[in-house]
C-alpha cells in the first residue's frame, strides 16, 4: 500500500483513498470545514498551523483531512506516490 504524507509530523493517508485535494480558500470551504468538524468527519492534521489544503478521502463516512501543507507540496508528494495500474486493478478485484 502506497501512502502520502499529509501533515508536518509524518501523518499519512493511503494514496488510493485520496480522491481530491483543494487549496483552503474562500468562505465556502471555511463553512464546510466547520460543518465537517461539527459532524465528526474532519481529521485536523494542521498541528495548530493555519489550514492550507483539504484532502477528501474515498471513505464511507466522508472524512476530510485539513492540513497545513500547501498544494504545491502535496502535488509533489502525489506525483511521487501515484499508484501504478497494477495496484489499482488489484484493489478493484478485492
Amino acid at each position: 500500500m502506497k501512502t502520502v504524507t499529509v501533515c508536518e509530523s509524518n501523518g499519512f493517508a493511503p494514496s488510493s483513498k485520496i480522491i481530491l485535494a483543494v487549496p483552503f480558500r474562500g468562505s465556502a470551504l471555511k463553512k464546510l470545514k466547520i460543518e465537517l468538524k461539527t459532524n465528526g468527519q474532519l481529521i485536523d492534521a494542521t498541528m495548530g498551523h493555519p489550514c492550507r489544503s483539504m484532502i477528501f478521502l474515498a471513505d464511507p463516512t466522508g472524512r476530510v483531512v485539513a492540513t497545513s501543507i500547501t498544494m504545491k507540496t502535496l502535488r509533489k508528494r502525489f506525483s511521487q506516490h501515484r499508484p501504478d495500474e497494477t495496484e489499482i486493478n488489484e484493489e478493484e478485484e478485492l
